[in-house]
């Protein structure tokens, strides 16, 4: 990613993420379809990863069922598309984005008052959707210091913004 920052925001512009995206599309598809693959973690990092009963195991300790090998390749695109906080996992019975694949590409603050922009890939529209993510925030998603909004840019493709 870029390190130019939007007007008012610790995070690349709208066009910055979606130029990245389309630079690297083929990487960012080969990890939305390995991800939908998983059945062994929800979330996965460079350092860590999660299992679905919540488990979290470091790196190079794996839960049953994941491999070391299949990390290690995660762990490249991570680095190459700067995915520094890694994806998560949110399946058909997930209670947030069934179906979904949330993969962060920027984060700022703190985990109790902070913000994260990243994509997205979805089977079905998430809520709400907004026209765009830059500063100042678009009101449809909420206040800007507790925000969440999903700009499509691709089919089954979004932008995301989400503060706490």
């Amino acid at each position: 990613m870029l390190s130019l920052p939007s007007c008012g925001s610790p995070h690349d512009s709208d066009a910055e993420f979606i130029a990245w995206f389309l630079q690297s599309e083929g990487d960012f598809i080969r990890l939305q379809e390995m991800a939908l693959e998983e059945t062994a973690v929800e979330q996965i990092a460079s350092d860590f990863c999660r299992d679905p009963t919540g488990n979290t195991h470091t790196y190079p300790s794996i839960p049953q069922g994941f491999s070391l090998e299949r990390w290690d390749v995660y762990r490249r695109l991570f680095k190459k598309l700067g995915l520094d906080a890694g994806i998560s996992i949110h399946g058909p019975d997930s209670q947030w984005i069934a179906n979904s694949v949330m993969m962060t590409a920027s984060t700022a603050g703190i985990l109790i008052s902070g913000s994260e922009k990243g994509y997205l890939w979805s089977r079905t529209a998430p809520e709400p959707l907004v026209e765009r993510l830059d500063h100042p925030l678009p009101p449809e998603g909420g206040k800007p210091w507790k925000y969440l909004g999903f700009m499509p840019f691709k089919p089954n493709w979004y932008l995301y913004y989400w503060s706490t």
